[in-house]
């Protein structure tokens, strides 16, 4: 994956997006249907990634398009993917779970 130019996701729905965290952790370029579930949760559009209308193959051209485009917007659209990762580490998770067991 880390080789690859961009990463398509075209889910109708996915649980949790892992496969959009390890996308951004091979700092690739992403470009996701907008399902309600793990995309629209971690992609924010234009911001870290690039999100298409589910179902609708007009709209996929449009944005892919725009993908292809992408030029000077491109390192600071991977930067903001690495940022989202912040919210992956074990470190969060560990503060997470610690809130839980204190009753935060």
């Amino acid at each position: 994956m880390n080789k690859s130019k961009g990463f398509i996701l075209s889910s109708l729905w996915e649980d949790s997006g892992f496969v959009l965290v390890e996308a951004a952790f091979c700092r690739v370029p992403i470009i996701s249907s907008d399902c309600s579930s793990g995309s629209k949760e971690l992609i924010k559009e234009g911001y870290n990634g690039i999100l298409f209308n589910s179902n609708d193959v007009d709209n996929f051209v449009k944005k892919f398009d725009e993908f292809l485009q992408l030029k000077e917007d491109l390192n600071q659209i991977l930067l903001n993917s690495l940022k989202m990762l912040k919210k992956f580490t074990l470190f969060n998770h560990y503060a997470t779970f610690k809130r839980i067991l204190e009753g935060v």
